[in-house]
């Protein structure tokens, strides 16, 4: 599964970018995200840590996956934040990779500091998500660019 939200949103870039930088906020605004907490931090861990419950139901089944993600890359200046999964139990496990690319609308009015482009990047190696739930994420990926701008204005 590769998924890429690409959006432009009325918001300035460095509200939408403390937004997708933080994986906190992610079930606000990512249906698929239905929890995160944030955890120890190990030696090998890049960045902060965050215990994940990914969520998705379809019809009266729901499926749900708990896993470990670290920030592993987070830079303001270029707008792009990355959470990867790194569990610490010694087992390989599919990879699981959220980034976000932040930048300024180009615009030639005023309102330029007030849009930004967005490009949100979901990547799955696995295949418990496959198939039945494409559509379920198809819909949820529409919904987020727009839950994204709310929660980036407050």
């Amino acid at each position: 599964m590769d998924r890429t939200i690409d959006s432009d949103i009325a918001a300035a870039s460095p509200e939408v970018f403390a937004v997708v930088s933080d994986l906190t906020t992610f079930p606000d605004w990512l249906d698929l995200v239905h929890r995160v907490e944030p955890i120890d931090v190990v030696e090998s861990d890049p960045g902060p840590a965050f215990a994940v419950t990914l969520r998705a139901t379809v019809g009266p089944f729901a499926r749900s996956k708990r896993l470990r993600m670290c920030r592993t890359e987070c830079d303001p200046a270029l707008g792009h934040a990355a959470f990867e999964r790194r569990e610490t139990d010694g087992r390989d496990h599919a990879a699981w990779i959220m980034s976000a690319h932040v930048s300024p609308a180009p615009t030639a009015d005023d309102a330029a500091t007030r849009r930004c482009s967005v490009s949100i990047r979901l990547q799955y190696e696995g295949r418990m998500w496959s198939g039945l739930l494409d559509g379920v994420l198809d819909k949820a990926v529409e919904r987020a660019a727009r839950k994204l701008a709310e929660r980036a204005t407050g």
